[in-house]
């Protein structure tokens, strides 16, 4: 279960490989059956799992130039740039052409690791953990500080590919900076924030 590994201490490590898969964590490609940008502007980019037990999932939708406005602040919810869908677990949409930029890979999810080396927390992709923040504002340090203090956590980051991820053939959305995606659960369901780094 996804949600009972998301500890401050503990990251899930997120490896892209050039294998097209149906189900599971995946990057690219066409979106789940069923599942479409809310707002019919953004195109697919990645669904990974937030629940296994329950059959939970979740997928984000993103403008792939996105605005410099978008940058180094804490975004709750939706955003001209990035829509956010929490949705029961469903395969890829074979019948849909592909809406991502690129064509369809998987993640890989590795064991449940320690979050911290040598002293250094992890700035790779993966689920859990604490967010590697690279030279933050206060504004972002004293927002993170408060969603914590509301019961969020870190659920996802995502750096550019490195050598031992597949090769994606796109420009890379975020540049060469870090994507963080944190989660709110309680008895209404899921609430998301997002920061971009760069």
């Amino acid at each position: 279960m996804i949600l009972d590994t998301i500890e401050p201490n503990i990251s899930i490590p997120l490896t892209i490989v050039g294998n097209e898969s149906l189900i599971g964590p995946r990057l690219g490609g066409s979106p789940p059956v069923g599942i479409s940008s809310p707002s019919g502007r953004l195109r697919y980019f990645l669904t990974v799992p937030v629940d296994n037990e329950t059959g939970i999932d979740v997928s984000l939708f993103i403008d792939y130039n996105p605005s410099f406005s978008e940058r180094r602040k804490l975004i709750i919810g939706n955003s001209p740039w990035l829509e956010i869908v929490t949705h029961p677990s469903v395969s890829r949409d074979t019948s849909r052409l592909s809406e991502a930029m690129f064509g369809p890979n998987k993640f890989v999810l590795g064991e449940a690791q320690s979050d911290v080396d040598d002293d250094e927390l992890d700035s790779g992709n993966k689920i859990g953990g604490r967010a590697y923040l690279m030279n933050p504002r206060q504004s972002i340090l004293d927002s993170i500080t408060g969603l914590e203090g509301n019961g969020g956590r870190h659920f996802l980051q995502l750096e550019f590919p490195t050598d031992d991820q597949a090769d994606v053939d796109i420009d890379w959305p975020f540049g060469d900076s870090l994507f963080n995606l944190y989660l709110e659960s309680n008895s209404n369901g899921y609430r998301w924030s997002y920061i971009w780094q760069a």
